[in-house]
């Protein structure tokens, strides 16, 4: 990039300033508050920001004793673009862009703003050239160079590398945002520590889940415990009851009534149990009975919520679609309406072409009509040979020529020859006639001979100054002759005629190019009309293909008018576009909720049915033994037997004597009340169990083995996608230090040759014992002189800020082959000495011969050693 011209206008305290810049060195100088420091601030400012930017640094440049807007503008190299760009900050605020090169172009606005940036993307290293920027009142530092895409190009070629440093360093960057995605770059820290968080509540749940399993578990073990008590207590009634029977034996055989009693009441205790039996057994049977008719009405219950929630989604479904039918139709508006974007700003492109083909056609005309009175002034001009110089000797000559002859007249010998009679002679061997009474005279300025054929010939010598005198009459009228050959014109009048007509002609043609010069600027006449040859394909191929069955607009300001509608349309779409896309996503949150329910719900009935089917199928099995009708006969025929048998003990006991039956009857007590005993522990155990197998049931339907399922299902995605994150973060570790030590040896194989540039550098000032240390950031980080060796650190402030400018000259320079970047120093070198000032003046003529650098002083001579520099002084 080349900086050629830079004008600022009311910025800051600089009323107007235009400066013109040399490719190699410019020297700016001028006393504080003269406006050095605003035109860097005016170029940083003219590529950063916005013209319509309410930034305080913005406003700040306005003048405070003005209401005008402030102006900067320069003209650039960049690549293979040349440009002039300007802009109006604070008050009407614009920006133009106005491209000369390689094809003329204007852009405005924006537009103008985005396309300098694009141009100079191409091209122009813009971290390069913030980097080695000095600015004034900043402490003297190394220059940030690492992160220069073209000092990376330059140090690569420099090193003898393939080429690729760019793409290396590009591979470099999304390398580091892959591993920048899991690890922290300044700590290392792991950044996916929410997913590993993920896994843990993921296992969590999943153990809770285990634990409300482990507790049915616990219940089948408890009903377990208690089956094996009913079991243990039905297996102690038979002997039991045999106990009871040998005691009433006993009462039997110790008295006679006794004995009939006895028999009666171990007729009475079989009656007794088989009455209890049948009794539990319908007692249980009826439970079962009552439980299943409460399961299905459960049942009934669950699939009653069922068709609600099914009618539930239907119009939810019946949203989504309709906003998702909405959403297309949206999308195909804003598709049609970029379409119509495009067309406008198609049309606007093509009819601002057609208005630089109407400039460029006229402009043609003007430039073939000068051209053809070029080509006929310069062909008058090959014909008129006098100049000034020749006019001007053949005046001299002119005027030698008269002096001369009239010396001549004055200082040679006169003869006079009268002829007697017709008679024939020879002056100096060329015959004369000569009539009677006819004359010839003649001066004398050299030897005369006179001859008279067969009679006398005369000799007459003249006196010497006459022989001078002729000699330099002699060489007058040569010169005269001469230049009257070389003028074609016989008189000086005549001379000074033609000199002052190839005058006129030379300011005739003076005036033409000055005028072809206005009109065409940098641009010949075969590139005007290869552009308008191109403008004109360029036009009649956008007539022939535009697509669109509206008409072209027949103005540029009607063209710009309708992109504008077209651009607020679109926008205006894209917000509508926007609100219906939201609420799609809540729609289709909403029907996925009410699915999720419905599913849910049919689980449970599932569930419920498949209990129901058991409960019925274990009721189906004891029915198909007995029915309910036959073991209630039972249970009747059995209670009316055993009441029977009560009834007849009692008359028997009436009759017995109490005494004598006090040990059998204690004996019988104890017995009944052992096997009375046993019966009431069964019936607890039983009511128990049944407690036991309710709950147990219950808990079996309450979803504990779905929601271990699903939470063991969780865990297990949770662990794989850690698994997954995890292997991918330790590929992208690896992969990211691999490249890093890779970059660290490749930024060691680049530091030579900065290191060498520096050095080269380095000498011119410092002596040939210079010699510096470049560290893997491209920095000085040591300075060797005459064999001693310090830290930039321990050197002085003038040292420091010598060694940095050295450090930039010498990026500046690698990068020139590779379209380099203008070198700016403000205000530098305030700390160095006048010998050091001499050799870093020598030092930047040097690298001002490979790239431009523009300097600014406040100080006249700082940088008067600087060979070969443009030297511009502001007021």
């Amino acid at each position: 990039m080349k900086i050629h011209r830079l004008s600022l206008r009311h910025w800051r305290g600089v009323v107007e300033s235009n400066i013109s810049f040399d490719d190699g060195v410019t020297i700016i100088e001028g006393p504080n508050e003269a406006g050095k420091s605003s035109l860097v601030e005016g170029l940083l400012t003219l590529f950063s920001d916005m013209d319509s930017s309410r930034k305080k640094t913005i406003q700040g440049i306005k003048p405070v004793d003005k209401d005008v807007g402030s102006e900067v503008s320069a003209e650039i190299s960049a690549g293979p673009y040349r440009f002039g760009y300007s802009k109006t900050f604070n008050k009407t605020p614009a920006t133009l862009l106005e491209i000369s090169a390689p094809n003329a172009r204007q852009f405005t606005g924006r537009q103008a703003h985005e396309k300098v940036l694009e141009l100079l993307s191409e091209s122009v290293d813009m971290a390069l050239w913030r980097a080695l920027l000095i600015e004034q009142g900043i402490a003297p530092e190394a220059a940030q160079l690492n992160t220069s895409s073209h000092l990376l190009k330059a140090l690569d070629e420099a090193a003898g590398s393939s080429g690729q440093g760019d793409e290396n360093l590009d591979l470099f960057a999304r390398v580091q945002a892959e591993y920048e995605q899991y690890f922290s770059l300044k700590t290392g820290k792991v950044r996916h520590q929410k997913t590993l968080d993920g896994l843990d509540t993921a296992r969590a749940e999943l153990s809770a889940a285990s634990q409300r399993l482990a507790e049915l578990d616990d219940q089948i073990a408890q009903q377990a415990i208690h089956q094996q008590e009913v079991d243990r207590l039905r297996s102690l009634l038979p002997e039991q009851i045999q106990d009871h029977a040998q005691c009433e034996q006993q009462l039997r055989a110790a008295q006679g009534k006794q004995q009939l009693l006895d028999n009666e009441r171990s007729l009475l205790a079989p009656a007794a149990q088989l009455a209890q039996q049948l009794q539990t057994q319908m007692d249980d049977r009826r439970r079962s009975t009552d439980d299943l008719r409460e399961l299905a009405q459960e049942l009934e219950a669950k699939q009653q919520t069922l068709q609600p929630q099914h009618e539930a989604i239907a119009p939810l479904i019946e949203r989504f679609e309709q906003l998702r039918q909405q959403v297309s139709q949206c999308t195909d508006a804003l598709k049609q309406a970029r379409e119509r974007v495009k067309l406008a700003e198609a049309d606007c492109a093509h009819l601002e072409t057609l208005r630089q083909q109407t400039s460029a056609e006229k402009r043609q005309l003007q430039l073939q009509s000068i051209a053809e009175k070029l080509a006929l002034a310069s062909e008058e001009l090959s014909q008129q040979v006098v100049t000034d110089t020749l006019a001007q000797a053949f005046q001299q000559a002119e005027l030698d020529y008269q002096i001369a002859r009239g010396q001549l007249d004055t200082a040679a010998s006169k003869i006079r020859l009268q002829a007697l009679t017709n008679t024939s002679i020879a002056i100096d061997g060329e015959p004369v006639d000569l009539k009677q009474g006819e004359q010839q005279s003649q001066f004398i300025s050299h030897t005369l001979s006179i001859e008279f054929p067969d009679l006398a010939r005369i000799t007459i010598e003249p006196p010497a100054r006459s022989k001078d005198i002729e000699r330099q009459f002699m060489d007058a009228e040569n010169r005269l002759q001469e230049l009257q050959r070389l003028c074609s014109v016989e008189t000086a009048a005549q001379a000074a005629a033609a000199s002052a007509q190839r005058q006129n002609l030379q300011n005739n043609i003076a005036q033409l190019k000055a005028q072809e010069q206005n009109l065409s600027g940098h641009e010949s006449l075969t590139k005007l009309s290869q552009q308008i040859g191109a403008n004109q394909r360029e036009i009649d191929h956008y007539s022939a293909n535009r697509q669109s069955d509206s008409d072209m607009p027949t103005t540029l300001e009607k063209a710009q008018d309708e992109a504008q509608t077209a651009k607020r349309a679109r926008d205006e779409c894209e917000e509508t576009l926007e609100t219906l896309n939201a609420r799609l996503a809540a729609a289709d949150q909403d029907r996925q909720q009410a699915q999720r329910n419905h599913a849910k719900t049919l689980q449970q009935v599932e569930v419920k049915q498949a209990l129901l089917s058991s409960a019925r199928k274990a009721l189906d099995e004891q029915r198909s033994g007995e029915s309910d009708a036959a073991l209630a006969g039972r249970l009747k025929q059995a209670t009316t037997e055993k009441q029977t048998r009560q009834r007849r003990v009692s008359e028997l006991e009436a009759d017995i004597d109490a005494q004598s039956l006090n040990t059998v009857q204690s004996l019988e007590k104890n017995a009944k009340a052992v096997l009375a005993q046993t019966r009431k522990q069964l019936a607890q155990s039983e009511q128990a169990l049944a407690v036991a197998n309710d709950r147990l049931v219950t808990a079996r339907a309450d979803g504990r083995f779905e929601t271990f399922e699903s939470a063991k299902r969780e865990e297990q995605q949770q662990e794989a996608e850690v698994s997954a994150l995890q292997r991918r973060a330790a590929a992208a570790q690896l992969l990211w230090e691999t490249l890093n030590q890779s970059r660290n040896a490749t930024r060691q194989a680049y530091i030579e040759p900065l290191k060498q540039a520096v050095e080269q550098l380095g000498r011119i000032v410092f002596g040939p014992g210079f010699a510096v240390q470049v560290d893997e950031n491209w920095q000085i980080s040591e300075r060797a002189l005459d064999g001693k060796t310090l830290p930039i650190s321990s050197l002085s402030i003038g040292a420091q800020e010598q060694l940095s400018l050295l450090g930039r000259l010498a990026a500046a320079q690698l990068v020139s082959r590779h379209e380099g970047v203008p070198l700016i120093i403000d205000d530098a070198l305030g700390f160095s000495d006048p010998q050091r000032l001499k050799t870093l003046g020598a030092a930047i003529a040097a690298a001002g011969r490979k790239c431009q650098i523009i300097i600014l002083t406040c100080t006249p001579g700082r940088f008067q050693n600087v060979g070969g520099a443009k030297f511009v002084s502001l007021p």
